[in-house]
């Protein structure tokens, strides 16, 4: 049996560590859309942005605090319209056919100007006040859950520690439903507080052997 001489074992084991790390590379987390919002001065801003692709799924998030940007990592590959600005409110931007591509990031600046509506618009959209949910079973938090309320809010999924945000109407009472694979359903009532400070609601489920 011919050897193999200590030049050609090197450059196979290099060959093969660049086709791993390629397949490590090709794995890598990335997300699907992100989107910077900026003042007409440059400044960054803060505001609610939402998602929807040609399914009718909306995804909505608020921009981080000083940097303006909100990140969409779960889309898939065809158009979506992108929204800045709650429905209703004044100046509020859309975005039609923003075009998304498998592993590659889709990066959207807007410039928005909420604050050169007149203070007495009547076209601004109530207070809304952020809701987050907490989805847990005995030993943890349940991810993937899909999480509903009854007050026209798009579906959320809670992410890997059980989390997701809704905005709720301020003042009013909500029927929030929970499921996930596996689980057995539960729904509870939250309610906006008077003002708009954010808020946490934790929802237990029960794995649907443990309820035999």
């Amino acid at each position: 049996m011919e050897r193999l001489h200590p030049v050609g074992f090197l450059f196979l084991c290099a060959s093969l560590a660049l086709v791993a790390g390629g397949n490590a590379s090709a794995a890598e987390r990335y997300c699907s859309l992100t989107v910077t919002v900026s003042s007409t001065t440059g400044a960054r801003v803060e505001a609610f942005v939402s998602v929807q692709d040609q399914s009718g799924r909306v995804t909505e998030k608020e921009t981080e605090a000083g940097k303006g940007t909100a990140e969409f990592c779960d889309l898939g590959i065809t158009t979506v319209t992108v929204k800045v600005g709650d429905d209703g409110s004044c100046n509020q931007v859309v975005v039609k056919n923003v075009p998304l591509v498998w592993e590659e990031t889709q990066r959207l600046a807007v410039t928005y100007q909420p604050d050169a509506c007149p203070a007495d618009s009547p076209r601004l959209a109530p207070l809304k006040c952020a809701l987050m949910i907490r989805v847990q079973d005995a030993t943890g938090a349940v991810p993937n859950a899909a999480i509903k309320g009854s007050e026209d809010l798009s579906t959320q999924t809670s992410d890997e520690y059980g989390r997701a945000l809704l905005y709720l109407s301020v003042g009013r009472s909500v029927e929030i439903s929970v499921d996930a694979k596996g689980y057995q359903g539960n729904t509870v009532k939250a309610v906006c507080p008077s003002g708009i400070d954010p808020s946490e609601k934790t929802v237990i489920l029960k794995k649907q052997t443990d309820a035999n």
